[in-house]
């Protein structure tokens, strides 16, 4: 599998490659555990992607970096769109932080968007949601929006975190 970057098709491996290499450069210590997360719809769960994902664990910070890539055959599900992540996160407000990409929308005609993370439908502790400015307006990324999702469309992310 592959992803444009910059005009130019770079293999999925490589920019897990490239977040480890961000995340190396923050002077992280601890060595990065597997971690593939799943993609949850808020009323049905989308089917047919791939995820790749890593994250560090420092007492109760946690540095989270993952790709998803929509397949062939990919349906969308519907609602809000949330990410599981490793840890539970801690209910103490401000405790998120980081951003995340829409990096590729397979008809090309809708640019990339950067997303904010947010906490999960519905309080949920053990997934982050994301937030993008669509038509002038903040709103939360769905199987609808910024657009319908559709193969080859991907959403990355780099993130830190307080556990419980």
């Amino acid at each position: 599998d592959f992803q444009l970057v910059d005009s130019l098709r770079v293999p999925l491996i490589a920019i897990d490659t490239q977040m480890k290499a961000a995340m190396d450069a923050l002077a992280l210590t601890g060595t990065p555990q597997l971690f593939l997360p799943t993609l949850q719809g808020s009323v049905v769960n989308p089917t047919n992607y791939v995820t790749t994902g890593h994250y560090i664990q420092n007492g109760k910070n946690i540095t989270l970096w993952f790709n998803v890539t929509m397949l062939a055959g990919f349906t969308a599900g519907s609602g809000a769109y949330n990410i599981s992540i490793p840890v539970p996160r801690s209910t103490y407000p401000g405790t998120i932080a980081g951003s995340a990409m829409l990096m590729y929308h397979a008809a090309g005609s809708t640019p990339n968007f950067s997303v904010a993370p947010t906490v999960g439908s519905g309080g949920n502790m053990s997934a982050v949601a994301f937030q993008c400015l669509s038509a002038g307006i903040l709103a939360q990324v769905t199987n609808a929006a910024p657009w319908v999702w559709a193969v080859n469309a991907q959403l990355s992310a780099c993130l830190m975190y307080t556990s419980m």
